[in-house]
């Protein structure tokens, strides 16, 4: 199948459309800022339902991505103790102590 569909003067195949397609879409942000995420972006992520994310801005870009612990004071992913649905790391735990 021959596509009239290009990037830069190179003809993309039917799978690089879909590709782009499935990948590279466009959402509006609803009146009170949310933007819906396609589903097969968040299976693929694995973001399920109450899933916390992480938002950063690189220049005129934001960056989404799926939220890990963190320690609470130190900002340390490793070794993490839960505390009141907080989260504090071994280093820092035994700084408190």
């Amino acid at each position: 199948m021959d596509t009239a569909f290009s990037i830069r003067n190179k003809k993309l195949s039917s799978q690089q459309i879909i590709y782009f397609q499935e990948f590279f879409m466009e959402r509006r942000v609803d009146e009170l800022g949310r933007v819906v995420i396609p589903n097969h972006i968040r299976k693929a992520l694995g973001l399920e339902p109450k899933t916390k994310v992480k938002f950063d801005v690189s220049g005129k870009s934001v960056i989404v991505s799926k939220a890990y612990p963190t320690c609470i004071i130190c900002g340390c992913e490793k070794d993490l103790t839960e505390v009141k649905g907080k989260y504090v790391c071994a280093d820092c735990k035994k700084q408190l102590i």
